[in-house]
């Protein structure tokens, strides 16, 4: 339900240009919040589907098409986005369709949101998250996340990443991760350098 529109962003830059600030202009619109039905019915159909081919150790390359993260304490601190998030979400649309799951706990997600190219999902327990991951797809999703809400959700996604950020992380969550990191950019990064991917999980 989105249309993206990146301009001047090159996915194989450093990290020092995602912490920079970049231009309204150059960000996707998102024009509502979604409500707790999980319906992915209404998304936009795109002639190319957005998709990312990951050459994985001991693995047949995979397609992914989906990114699901968590908002509150994975993207953000007190219901504020966590630096250099934007930047990176928009860097890795043209790749992925991006849905973000959150109960909304400081009622900013809309606000902190908006302008991204991302789907916002309203959720109330983990095992609403794992119904919608469920309907996305989750053969074909990379899943984001730092709280025991979002263990059934994990279990389900083809790739999943933990995240031990400033408010913590469940331990269930980190037993079900393939792979965990202590920053919400450090993830994100994960995803636009893939051979990062390779390197950590190599056996």
């Amino acid at each position: 339900m989105y249309e993206q529109k990146v301009d001047g962003l090159h996915t194989t830059a450093g990290r020092d240009m995602f912490d920079q600030d970049v231009p309204s202009s150059s960000l996707a619109r998102i024009p509502m919040l979604r409500q707790p039905d999980f319906s992915v019915t209404g998304r936009k159909e795109h002639m190319t589907q957005p998709s990312l081919i990951l050459e994985l150790p001991n693995q047949t390359p995979r397609i992914f098409t989906d990114l699901v993260l968590d908002f509150t304490g994975t993207l953000s601190h007190d219901g504020t986005l966590l630096p250099g998030v934007a930047q990176r979400l928009t860097a890795i649309a043209p790749k992925l369709r991006i849905a973000v799951l959150t109960a909304d706990t400081f009622g900013t997600a809309a606000a902190q949101l908006k302008d991204l190219p991302v789907e916002i999902h309203i959720v109330r327990t983990g095992s609403e998250k794992a119904d919608l991951l469920r309907r996305i797809g989750p053969e074909k999703a990379i899943v984001i996340g730092n709280g025991h809400n979002d263990v059934p959700m994990m279990n389900l996604a083809g790739l999943r990443i933990a995240i031990i950020g400033s408010e913590g992380a469940s331990g269930d969550l980190l037993r079900a991760a393939h792979i965990v990191v202590t920053d919400i950019g450090y993830a994100l990064d994960l995803i636009i350098h893939p051979q990062r991917l390779t390197a950590t999980l190599r056996d």
